[in-house]
């Protein structure tokens, strides 16, 4: 046998300074018990090292307590492993090193490892496949030296040196520990912002950190920064690492209510309920959340929630408002089923909760329960009980039990009814239902006497007052109390409102009183055509790029003083979403520009960026298209009060505003207005045309009508008095005329006008050819021949024409045409006077003066003077015409008397002027 040494020696082993040692470097095998199975290949211990078979040892050569001598031996058995492990990697293993081995020694599984080594046992560790993880974190010793002399001397003041070496740190190997203390140093510096900044920086560096004060340091900057897009982005964070936090929880539901994101509210706060079951103002708190975002079942699981803790007691608040939102929500079987559970085995008085176990069982119809609760209230406590009182009513009036409604309201009336305005309006609803009017209509003045600027109160009081005749109370209810303080005060009182201006407005109406129906209707009718409707254009989908740009600005929320960048956007979801599609339009654009740039250029054109960049390549394009109907208009009942508003502003002389009020109905109603109506704004404003200062705006409103009606004889008459008040020839109007004339070959009215453009400028010729082209299409016309014997006539004295007697004979020839036409037998006193003045303007004075004592001989009746329609609202006419007022005579006796003058015929001529003349 051999020596003891020697064994130990062959075993891998030696004596150093006293010391058992393993001789981890021994060509025999650097691994522990392979033959016998303590470790598998491919086991993997704690600190990420595996071991491997040797050769066989015996188990008398070593023993257990060999291991034990000292601390020493464990630090040299590590250190020969150690080495063991580096000629393995040498020689292509795939090892690596242990995870801060320099620091840790050997470990516990290490020396159970050696002390059963020898022995066959097998270790009751499961078998592991595959590769093993190895170390997780690869720091060399010089970077973790670094870390703890920087954090060293932060411990001890000397901040610029740990800068400097926590910066050195930081350069070799970024991590969470470097970036975390680097920023501790700046805090005690003073410097916040490069700490908030190194923070941030530490929370990029791993995944989740355990140190949950980093969390709410970024937190508490951010919201003292007012970064809300940060700290939608932090708080989630810090509570994850913090579940047990009550204040952080608090503070994240106060934070999402402000944003009205109540969902993520409610949450936080059913978390801290669940934390603290006994806190009842945080399950309201969640309820009403819920409740708010429209989760109402969510809403009522809190609820239960927190009185599963409490089967029998708890806050009662919890159960009144359990209660309250199962009647809300239509389970009143399941409201009933708590309220019952909370006073078992107690003795109920009436309360706010017994109330709405009655009106459980009202909604249920069980009468006879609802009455017995309901008895239990005494009268005497009734102010006590008000709100439950109104709620137990409401449920009565609504189900249509009117009469015990009432009672109950009766019930607070007396205490109640001198301030309550909505009270007296319940009783007097009542009241109507229950057919008794007279008492509806006094609480109906007490609550309007409370209520003062309640609209609709005045108008159902108005309406009631109607109906019974009492037409001298509407007026005063609905006018303003002082007229010339009204004028002086903004448009927010009762009496400006449209509903009370359009119920007065048809009280005036339906009284026939035109001043005070016009200056009541007029500024509601205006406001509503002016300022309610929309402009005539519409934008298309193509928006320009300024707005493109506005909205993807809801998307940036790059801040340049934040190294971390990319929080998501505070803003709804709709915002996000147009953002998002102006985001793609803009790069779509850019494409777009892109490849025109390209072509552009590869076809030798060249390429002007200023006119790229701008946004006249994407403009908006405007269309014409029908505006959006005023809301005053819709109702077909307001179509009249239009049309008798326009009649009424022009039989008070108020031309230009009934002008527009015509333009704009029909602008914008012309499709929903029946069709006699709008024949009766048409001829109004057709009318009024040629009354108002501007008469372009009368011809721009007559154009589109002649348009659709050329046949309209009188528009054309009253677009021709338009025409006249014009001071020079409008383009516009030539076109029209042109234009018309060209879709329209059979229409003399355009033809006419032009002639008589013409002859307005001496243009006699051009007039005559004008008249002309109009006897071709209508030769029997009396007006055209008429119209081309006066042309001719007047060209017959231009000097340049050679063939005056010709045009002369050619003028009368048409003018007595014109008297054949006019009537038969020669007996039209105005034709037989414009022959006989053509005779005398020709110097045929012996003819013309046998046709004046023709008209002098002959009698005319007075024609009826055209009216305008709105002249019908006053009766009579302002001004009458005196007898005779169509009678030629008198011009004809004085033209006589001028004729005879110049014969020396004085004395006929006297006595013309006499008999015909003297007034």
């Amino acid at each position: 046998m051999h020596s003891m040494g020697e064994e130990t020696k062959q075993a891998g082993f030696s004596h150093e300074k006293g010391k058992l040692v393993l001789n981890a470097g021994s060509a025999n095998g650097a691994d522990l018990d392979a033959r016998d199975g303590a470790t598998e290949s491919g086991d993997e211990c704690d600190d990420g090292s595996s071991g491997k078979s040797g050769e066989d040892l015996s188990e008398e050569d070593v023993t257990p307590f060999s291991f034990l001598v000292d601390d020493a031996d464990y630090e040299s058995l590590a250190e020969k492993k150690r080495k063991a492990d580096v000629c393995h990697q040498d020689n292509g293993s795939v090892k690596k090193q242990w995870k801060e081995a320099e620091f840790l020694g050997a470990s516990f599984e290490e020396i159970m490892e050696a002390m059963n080594y020898g022995s066959r046992r097998k270790s009751r560790r499961k078998k592991r496949r595959g590769k093993r993880k190895g170390s997780r974190c690869n720091v060399d010793p010089e970077t973790k030296k670094l870390l703890g002399e920087g954090t060293l001397s932060y411990a001890t003041g000397d901040y610029e040196r740990a800068l400097k070496l926590l910066i050195e740190c930081i350069r070799r190997n970024p991590t969470h520990d470097a970036y975390h203390t680097l920023g501790l140093v700046y805090n005690a510096m003073g410097d916040k912002k490069r700490a908030i900044c190194s923070y941030m920086l530490a929370t990029q560096s791993v995944n989740r950190p355990k140190d949950t004060s980093l969390w709410k340091s970024l937190l508490s900057w951010f919201l003292d920064q007012g970064n809300t897009a940060a700290v939608n982005y932090y708080l989630p964070k810090a509570i994850a690492a913090d579940p047990d936090d009550v204040m952080l929880k608090f503070l994240g539901a106060s934070h999402y209510t402000e944003l009205k994101e109540y969902e993520k509210a409610a949450k936080l706060y059913e978390q801290i309920h669940h934390l603290s079951p006994d806190h009842s103002e945080v399950c309201i708190a969640a309820a009403e959340l819920y409740k708010q975002c429209g989760k109402v079942e969510c809403s009522l699981v809190a609820l239960e929630s927190y009185l599963s803790h409490y089967p029998t007691g708890g806050d009662p608040r919890i159960i009144l408002m359990l209660a309250s939102i199962c009647i809300e929500n239509g389970e009143y079987s399941r409201a009933l089923q708590h309220i019952k559970r909370y006073f078992s085995g107690r003795e109920s008085l009436f309360d706010l909760i017994t109330a709405k176990a009655g009106i459980c069982y009202l909604y249920l119809g069980d009468l006879g329960n609802a009455n017995v609760i309901f008895g239990t209230l005494c009268i005497e406590k009734a102010n006590d009980f008000a709100e439950s009182i109104i709620e137990i009513a409401d449920t009565f009036k609504k189900l249509e039990h009117h009469q015990s409604a009432l009672h109950y309201y009766l019930m607070l009336e007396r205490d109640l009814g001198s301030t309550s305005g909505d009270l007296n309006l319940k009783i007097a609803g009542c009241y109507l239902s229950l057919g008794n009017w007279d008492e509806a209509i006094s609480f109906f003045y007490k609550a309007l006497s409370l209520l003062e600027h309640s609209v609709e109160t005045r108008l159902t009081l108005a309406s009631m007052l109607l109906d019974r005749g009492r037409d001298d109370e509407v007026i005063p209810l609905l006018s303003p109390p002082n007229p010339e303080f009204a004028l002086k005060t903004s448009g927010e009182e009762w009496w400006n409102d449209v509903k009370v201006q359009l119920k007065l407005a048809n009280i005036y109406h339906a009284k026939d009183v035109i001043r005070e129906f016009v200056d009541v209707f007029y500024p509601l009718a205006y406001r509503s055509l002016t300022c309610e409707a929309p402009k005539t254009g519409s934008k298309n989908k193509k928006l320009p790029k300024r707005v493109l740009l506005e909205r993807v600005k809801v998307l940036d929320n790059d801040q340049p003083d934040n190294l971390i960048q990319g929080f998501k956007p505070v803003a709804n979801v709709e915002d996000r979403r147009k953002a998002s599609r102006a985001k793609k339009v803009l790069q779509k654009r850019s494409l777009l520009k892109e490849e025109m740039k390209t072509k552009s250029l590869a076809a030798g054109m060249d390429w002007k960026s200023e006119d790229s960049d701008s946004d006249n390549e994407f403009r908006v394009s405007l269309h014409k298209k029908k505006p959006r109907t005023p809301e005053l208009l819709k109702d077909v009942e307001n179509h009249q009060l239009f049309v008798d508003l326009s009649k009424g502003l022009a039989s008070l002389g108020r031309y230009e505003e009934a002008f527009d009020v015509c333009k704009l109905t029909l602008a914008f109603a012309s499709d929903i207005l029946s069709e006699e109506r709008r024949d009766s704004l048409t001829i109004i404003g057709a009318q009024l045309a040629c009354k108002i200062e501007d008469p372009k705006r009368g011809c721009r409103f007559l154009r589109p009508f002649l348009r659709l009606h050329p046949s309209k004889m009188a528009a054309w008459s009253y677009y021709y008095k338009a025409l006249l008040k014009v001071d020079t020839t409008m383009s516009t109007n030539n076109r029209f005329l042109q234009n018309t004339r060209e879709e329209q070959k059979d229409c003399v009215p355009p033809i006419i006008i032009a002639g008589h453009q013409f002859g307005e400028i001496c243009q006699y010729q051009v007039a005559a050819r004008e008249y002309l082209e109009a006897y071709k299409v209508q030769p029997n016309c009396p007006l055209i021949n008429l119209c081309i014997g006066t042309a001719l006539i007047n060209l017959a004295f231009d000097i340049r024409l050679k063939s005056k007697h010709k045009c002369i004979l050619q003028g009368l020839a048409f003018l007595h045409n014109n008297l054949r036409l006019s009537g038969k037998n020669e007996s039209c006193q105005e034709a037989l006077y414009n022959v006989a003045r053509a005779y005398q303007q020709v110097g045929l004075v012996s003819l013309a003066a046998s046709y004046y004592e023709k008209v002098l001989a002959t009698p005319e009746k007075d024609c009826p003077i055209p009216s305008f329609p709105y002249d019908e609202i006053q009766g009579a006419h302002t001004t009458q015409k005196p007898a005779g007022y169509c009678n030629l005579r008198r011009e004809a006796a004085y033209n006589l008397h001028l004729i005879y003058k110049a014969s020396g015929a004085f004395d006929l001529a006297r006595q013309l002027l006499q008999d015909y003349c003297t007034v």
